[in-house]
């Protein structure tokens, strides 16, 4: 869902909310405590909306991550683009995705990155435990066999 707003609607909606203006008549101070209330909850939501809005879809893989940086002109562009598609290949569970992201980023756009430093860390970690569980559930089900 995208929603557009018109820098003038934008600026109506304030004058409106902070009491300048109130059906085409200026408006006297009561109420003022409410109107900046509300007026601060509507700059939140739209600020909000706004972020979701510029979020970066996730690539389909790493490759196709890497391949889209490959376009983008300076280091800090590429560094930027890969470390927030790292983190979504991190939060949807894709670890092996964000390793293989966070190591392109150290090894071929900045070495120092301490966010792909990180998000490398935490990637390699779940990717252990997530093995762990697998040869756990694997042996409870060897197990179950062998009992039979």
């Amino acid at each position: 869902m995208k929603i557009v707003l018109s820098s003038a609607a934008i600026k109506k909606a304030v004058k409106v909310l902070t009491g300048k203006i109130r059906n085409g008549t200026k408006c006297t101070k009561g109420g003022t405590m409410k109107r900046y209330l509300f007026l601060s909850a509507i700059v939140c939501m739209v600020f909000g909306i706004a972020l979701i809005g510029c979020g970066q879809e996730k690539a389909a893989s790493s490759n196709e991550a890497i391949d889209v940086a490959k376009a983008m002109e300076t280091a800090k562009e590429k560094a930027d683009y890969l470390i927030g598609q790292a983190k979504a290949f991190y939060n949807s569970k894709e670890f092996q995705q964000a390793v293989d992201v966070a190591q392109y980023v150290l090894r071929y756009v900045d070495k120092d990155s301490s966010q792909a430093k990180d998000l490398l860390e935490k990637a390699k970690n779940s990717l252990a435990e997530a093995a762990k569980a697998g040869v756990e559930g694997a042996k409870k089900s060897l197990g179950a066999i062998g009992q039979q």
